[in-house]
């Protein structure tokens, strides 16, 4: 009998799913903002404010250096880990301001 040797899907799938990835990251930082105050939080008069992830395009980086690769892969995710932690202390202490002040 003879042996039929393919290559695994498998293998090539991280491959084309990191390349994928980088097309549509590339050149993005993740952000925080700010959202507005709804009607009860303007009624308490709270002080903090409640956030939210926004992506931001990074315009006009033009990639013709090793170093600007690493530069692609990095930026969202560096902004993305800074900008979620700060997000979760921030509406952390906007809850705890929420409910002693609203309640």
């Amino acid at each position: 009998m003879a042996h039929c040797t393919r290559t695994p899907v498998f293998f090539a799938f991280p491959a084309l799913f990191v390349l994928c990835l980088l097309s549509v990251v590339s050149g993005c930082a993740i952000v925080p903002a700010k959202l507005p105050h709804n009607e009860v939080e303007h009624q308490c008069e709270m002080a903090t404010h409640r956030w939210d992830l926004r992506v931001e395009v990074m315009e006009g980086i033009q990639c013709d250096k090793p170093e600007c690769l690493s530069l692609i892969i990095v930026l969202p995710a560096v902004t993305g880990f800074s900008s979620g932690v700060f997000i979760s202390i921030a509406n952390t202490v906007h809850w705890l301001e929420t409910i002693s002040r609203c309640n």
